[in-house]
């Protein structure tokens, strides 16, 4: 089901998400809802807090192969246990933010903990789209948008997506 996705008003984006205790159905459910509203927004990475539930939890999927492709990757609990010294800057958007988009300098390489939707401990070393992708949707489950992070001076309009939003 494609779920509305919450735009930077809500307060739900602006607060830390509750830790993921136990991989229930709902929570298996929750993580194919947000594929589908990912896909149905043409986005590339969605954090729960995105479409409402204040829970750890991203899904990730990059299709295409000149970005390095990336297969669904639910992630449950995830955080960053180490940055790369060396950043990159590269223009950011985000579906909780429509119109708008920005450069930001983050980590290039990062190492991720998490948890897959089998309750299994799994480690990711990532660099380039991937890593920036990661660091963009984890920073939702601590209330961070990336706009947070550049001066307002520096956001730039770009075309508006219609997908649905709260």
């Amino acid at each position: 089901m494609i779920l509305p996705i919450y735009t930077d008003k809500q307060p739900v984006l602006h607060q830390e998400a509750a830790q993921i205790t136990e991989i229930t159905p709902e929570i298996r459910q929750l993580a194919l809802d947000m594929r589908e509203t990912l896909k149905g927004a043409v986005g590339i990475g969605l954090a729960a807090p995105q479409v409402g539930k204040s829970v750890a939890l991203i899904v990730i999927e990059i299709d295409e192969e000149e970005n390095g492709g990336v297969p669904f990757m639910p992630l449950v609990n995830p955080r960053v246990t180490w940055k790369s010294p060396r950043q990159v800057e590269f223009i950011e958007a985000c579906l909780s933010v429509p119109g708008v988009e920005a450069n930001l300098r983050r980590p290039r390489k990062v190492r991720v903990k998490a948890q897959n939707l089998d309750g299994e401990r799994i480690e990711i070393d990532a660099d380039g789209l991937l890593a920036r992708v990661l660091q963009h949707e984890i920073d939702h489950l601590h209330g961070i948008l990336y706009t947070d992070l550049v001066p307002k001076k520096e956001l730039k309009s770009r075309p508006l997506v219609q997908y649905p939003q709260l």
